[in-house]
C-alpha cells in the first residue's frame, strides 16, 4: 500500500519487528533479557576477570570501529564478560527489503530477520528457544502474524575442572615456550563441537586453545597467524600432550 494512503492507520511491519526485538534486547543498552542469562560461576569471571587486566583496553580496541565509534563498555573486565558469559543477539540477515535503488514510498506486507543469539556456555537452550518462541508469538502487536521458521539450537561448554596436575603441565608449558603464566579468557565457550566432544568423552580434560591475537581477524577474508608465536603455541601443546602422557 502506498505510505501516503496507509501510513498511519496500517502499522509498518519493520515497526512490529522492532516491537518484538525489544521483548528479548533492550535497544538502548543491546542487553538480553534475564530469561537468556545465567549466574556466571565465580572460577570463570575470576579467570576472564584477569585476563581482561592483562589486555586492557585491547579487549575492544583490537576491533576496527570507526574513528568516532565506541565499544558498548569501555571497562575492559565488562566487556570481556559480556563476550563470553553474557547473551547477546545478532541480526544477521534480513528479507522483504528491497534494495535501495528499487525502493519505493510504500508500507511493505512483511520483514523477516535472521537472529542469531549466543548464549552463555551453561544455559538450557531447548527450554531457551522454547520461552524464544512463546515471547516473540504472545500477544502481537497490532494482531500480526509471527513465524518462526528454520531454528537451530547448540549447547555451550563449561569445561570441566583442570585437574591439578594438568594445571602444572599447562602452567610449564606456558612459563617454558612464553615465559609467562598462563590466562584463561573463556574464549569459545559457546562452540557446539566442544560440547558434543564432553558428552562423547565425559572423563576427558580439555585444553581449548589457538592463536587469535590482534590483527588476526579469525573466519576473516584477511586471516593471518603471526608465525613466531604460532611455533611457540605448537611447542607448548606438545610438551602438554606429552607431560599429560606421562602421567597416565
Amino acid at each position: 500500500m502506498h505510505s501516503g494512503d496507509a501510513g498511519g492507520v496500517v502499522p509498518e511491519t519493520f515497526t512490529i519487528a522492532r516491537a518484538l526485538l525489544d521483548r528479548i534486547e533492550d535497544s538502548k543498552t543491546g542487553t538480553v533479557i534475564d530469561t537468556f542469562q545465567v549466574k556466571i560461576p565465580e572460577n570463570r569471571e575470576k579467570e576472564v576477570r584477569e585476563a581482561a587486566k592483562l589486555l586492557g583496553k585491547i579487549v575492544y580496541s583490537r576491533f576496527p570501529f570507526i574513528e568516532s565509534g565506541l565499544p558498548m563498555s569501555i571497562s575492559p573486565e565488562e566487556a570481556a564478560i559480556s563476550r563470553t558469559w553474557k547473551a547477546t543477539i545478532a541480526i544477521t540477515g534480513a528479507d522483504g527489503l528491497p534494495s535501495l535503488k528499487d525502493a519505493g514510498n510504500v508500507l511493505r506486507s512483511e520483514t523477516a530477520l535472521r537472529i542469531a543469539m549466543r548464549t552463555p556456555p551453561t544455559f538450557d537452550n531447548e527450554k531457551g528457544l522454547k520461552d524464544l518462541i512463546e515471547i516473540l508469538k504472545k500477544d502481537p502487536p497490532y494482531g500480526a502474524e509471527i513465524e518462526i521458521l528454520k531454528t537451530i539450537v547448540g549447547p555451550g561448554l563449561n569445561c570441566p575442572e583442570m585437574t591439578p596436575e594438568l594445571q602444572k603441565i599447562v602452567a610449564d608449558a606456558s612459563n617454558n615456550f612464553y615465559g609467562k603464566q598462563p590466562i584463561y579468557y573463556g574464549e569459545g565457550g559457546s562452540i557446539p563441537f566442544l560440547s558434543s566432544l564432553a558428552q562423547q568423552f565425559p572423563k576427558a580434560q580439555f585444553v581449548i586453545t589457538g592463536i587469535m591475537g590482534p590483527e588476526s581477524n579469525p573466519h576473516g577474508p584477511n586471516e593471518m597467524v603471526h608465525i613466531p608465536s604460532i611455533k611457540r603455541m605448537t611447542c607448548s601443546l606438545v610438551h602438554i600432550i606429552a607431560a599429560f602422557h606421562e602421567t597416565k
